[in-house]
């Protein structure tokens, strides 16, 4: 799974596997999970979308920003590229404005508790 910044105001790359040859027209589409109403399109090469080739995977350079995609944060899209209707890559997109290392689910909601005494349920 890949992952994008949404307020990141430079071009990201997402690592992808596409079924065909870099450099070709793809119609892309970005549906978020759960809300098929929200889908943004784009294609690729454009001014703002380019897919190369890098030996065993293809680099989709995207910039959203510039494009006005303005994605929901901690939110997972599906990402669908297709050349003359045929399905070349589909996958997951999880978009979040934290830091991919450093990462938590739930920042400042939960709290660790330290405790001297350890013990063992045995059922």
């Amino acid at each position: 799974m890949n992952y994008i910044h949404p307020t990141l105001e430079t071009p990201q790359v997402l690592a992808i596997n596409c079924n065909t040859a870099a450099g070709g027209s793809i119609s892309w589409t970005l549906t978020k999970e759960g809300d098929d109403s929200t889908t943004f399109s784009f294609a690729s090469p454009s001014a703002n979308f380019t897919l190369t080739d890098m030996g065993y995977f293809q680099a989709l350079t995207a910039d959203f920003f510039s494009e006005g995609i303005d994605l929901d944060s901690e939110h997972t899209y599906l990402l669908k590229g297709a050349v003359n209707g045929s399905d070349v890559y589909v996958g997951k997109v999880f978009v979040s404005e934290q830091d991919i290392e450093s990462y938590t689910v739930h920042p400042s909601k939960y709290t660790e508790t330290v405790a001297s005494n350890n013990y063992i349920i045995l059922d």
